[in-house]
């Protein structure tokens, strides 16, 4: 089977995907599974784009001084599907 090459705009979409899928409740090998890609694929280009964290970072970041309403505004418009 021959390799697809993804380029910059497809992997960032994938990776915003996939982490719908995970704040969805979904394991990491099961949600890569669904956008057809390998749970490696997904972690290596996550370390190199660095989406998953920017959600992570801003969660931490709000802390409890923040709405729930705003968290999760502020996610979606990250995630932007």
């Amino acid at each position: 089977m021959a390799r697809k090459r993804y380029n910059e705009e497809d992997i960032l979409r994938l990776l915003r995907e996939i982490e719908v899928h995970l704040h969805g409740g979904m394991d990491v090998v099961s949600a890569c599974r669904t956008a057809g890609i390998s749970d490696k694929t997904y972690y290596g280009w996550r370390k190199r784009y660095g989406v998953a964290q920017s959600v992570h970072n801003w969660i931490s970041f709000c802390g409890g001084d923040c709405g729930w309403s705003l968290q999760l505004r502020a996610i979606w418009s990250l995630l932007d599907l």
